[in-house]
């Protein structure tokens, strides 16, 4: 029952988005056919996970905010559509082992680092809970950028995503898992797993993650 609720909305938005949009999906390819990976992507809609989902060649997983499950139907359609709860408000650790659970199934999870949507759609500040993750399980990272959806907020937007919307997948890599042993370690990493998503969005979204010509990353491998 899960697989063909997922499927469904799934085929169903690609179509609505075909039809109410202009979308434009680019490095289809860099998203690995199977094997685990993460996928973050900057977050300025609140139907950003449909698009993520409908821009990607797999079955994603997610982790969304808890307030969103104390809906009874909302809490069944999330997770039959495959979003697990996330106290945003703490380390949350069974939001983090269900998600290496995923991975270590060898299934895809969509993150979002910033934690939360982007009310002037620039980048905030990443959270550490990607890096620890990634590092936990040696997990590819896939960086994506979505532009135009920000005035796709309401939910009901996904019956009409009138908008013009680029999502901009980059090529996938690793952290170098020797170079962790302090939060400031992990606090670097996040930083440079923010420059990546920025690398993947124009000019005017990248806030305070602004891309140098000569960026040396220490942790990415």
């Amino acid at each position: 029952m899960n697989q063909w609720i997922f499927s469904i909305c799934n085929f169903s938005f690609k179509q609505t988005l075909s039809v109410f949009s202009d979308i434009k999906i680019s490095g289809k390819e860099n998203i690995p056919l199977d094997g685990p990976v993460m996928i973050v992507s900057n977050h300025i809609s609140n139907i950003d996970p449909a698009i993520v989902a409908a821009s990607i060649t797999r079955r994603p997983n997610f982790l969304a905010k808890k307030e969103l499950f104390n809906n009874l139907f909302l809490n069944n359609f999330l997770r039959s559509y495959g979003a697990y709860p996330v106290d945003r408000g703490k380390g949350d650790i069974g939001a983090l082992r269900w998600g290496e659970k995923q991975l270590k199934k060898g299934n895809a999870l969509i993150l979002f680092p910033e934690g939360t949507r982007s009310k002037t759609g620039k980048l905030m500040k990443g959270k550490s809970g990607v890096a620890r993750l990634a590092t936990l399980t040696e997990t590819p990272i896939v960086p994506i950028g979505i532009s135009g959806s920000e005035n796709l907020q309401n939910l009901l937007k996904v019956l009409a995503p009138i908008s013009k919307l680029r999502i901009n997948i980059g090529k996938a890599f690793t952290l170098k898992k020797e170079n962790f042993s302090k939060k400031k370690d992990y606090d670097e990493a996040t930083n440079e797993i923010m420059i990546k998503i920025a690398m993947q969005l124009p000019d005017k979204y990248h806030g305070s993650y602004e891309i140098s010509k000569n960026i040396n990353f220490s942790y990415i491998n």
